[in-house]
């Protein structure tokens, strides 16, 4: 059973490196302050992982190669912690895929990607300047719809970023009619997955892949690695790393006034660097005036927000409260976002309620 998808779906959204050499392991990001070496783990066979793979229901082509053993057993044997630290990461990005990919009826598995791109990190930035969950270059993500400025980094925005991300997966999907050369082209660009076909005559991945780039041939195995860790984890007694409670329960709003990030810590009583971690996208510090921009706050500030900032929300919404406690309502955090939920049809200003989560070790 895939234990990923036991996660609730209310846990959505933000905020590790797996490898053997730091400067190969990952197609775009290294980060080697993760990794702990553990030899005395027992390694697992190559029939039980062949057997585990096989039953898997994916539309990838999936193959056991030695790619992929020395992948899963840099997850499950040499690089618990960094391991670890990545599934609690999934744990709070994939509720976020999956619900995008749902919607669009697409493979649920697609969501690898991602860990192999960027290690679930909107922070990530590649040498060749790529950034963000889905590891985008500006060019690519322009032509995404993504707003890339000196003050706004979309890229970064786990939500607008997974849905561009998705969208140029089923545009590759279109060209090849293939899953698996899809997620080669993602990064090997489409030209070079034409060209591998012609010289190859085959469509299948696996005869043609010799003529990819290197970093290309290497990548589907990576995914496949992926794939394997995200269901199989718990037979490798792994344990995911949770989030401090803090960055657990965050709420949207939007607002169209000039906020700095730094202020707003101040006056809420936040740490900057968690309200940086909830809102990646604005990498000067601030939001820009008159965008109608999304800020990500720890929901039990809500109430301080719209307080300090937006007083004739706040007067609706301390309305909704006595409404909600004089229909016995406890004053807790699931009645917060009860409140928030009612008072969500009078405030225009509030886009929807949504429950987000950040964990960024």
């Amino acid at each position: 059973m895939n234990r990923i998808h036991c996660i609730p779906t209310v846990m959505v959204i933000f905020f590790a490196l797996i490898g053997f050499n730091p400067s190969k392991a990952l197609a775009h990001v290294n980060e080697a302050a993760e990794f702990n070496i553990n030899i005395k783990v027992q390694k697992p066979s190559d029939e039980d992982i062949e057997s585990r793979l096989g039953n898997l229901q994916t539309a990838i082509s999936v193959k056991y190669t030695s790619e992929v053993r020395t992948r899963i057993l840099q997850y499950t044997v040499y690089h618990r912690q960094a391991t670890e630290n990545l599934i609690g990461r999934a744990m709070l990005y994939f509720p976020l895929f999956d619900e995008e990919l749902s919607k669009r009826n697409l493979p649920s598995e697609l969501k690898n990607v991602a860990v192999i791109e960027s290690l679930l990190r909107p922070s990530a930035t590649s040498s060749v300047g790529a950034a963000g969950l889905w590891q985008f270059i500006k060019s690519t993500g322009r032509m995404q719809g993504l707003e890339i400025s000196d003050v706004i980094d979309e890229r970064r925005d786990p939500r607008k970023s997974t849905s561009a991300a998705i969208d140029y997966l089923e545009s590759l999907y279109e060209m090849f009619d293939d899953w698996t050369l899809a997620i080669a082209a993602y990064n090997g660009g489409p030209g070079n997955v034409r060209k591998a076909i012609r010289k190859s005559g085959s469509k299948d991945f696996w005869k043609m892949r010799k003529y990819l780039p290197k970093e290309t041939q290497a990548y589907v195995p990576r995914v496949i690695a992926s794939m394997y860790l995200m269901n199989y984890y718990h037979s490798h007694d792994l344990q995911p790393r949770v989030p401090e409670d803090l960055l657990q329960s965050t709420i949207e709003v939007k607002t169209n006034q000039r906020l700095s990030l730094s202020e707003l810590s101040e006056n809420l009583n936040v740490h900057v660097d968690v309200l940086k971690k909830l809102n990646p996208s604005y990498s000067k510090g601030f939001i820009p005036a008159n965008g109608d921009y999304p800020l990500i706050l720890p929901v039990n500030r809500l109430f301080d927000y719209f307080r300090i900032y937006d007083k004739a929300s706040f007067a609706i919404m301390l309305e909704k409260r006595e409404e909600a406690q004089r229909k016995d309502l406890v004053e807790s955090r699931d009645s917060i976002l009860s409140i928030h939920r009612l008072a969500n049809n009078y405030i225009a200003k509030v886009s929807s309620m949504r429950q987000r989560s950040v964990f960024d070790r």
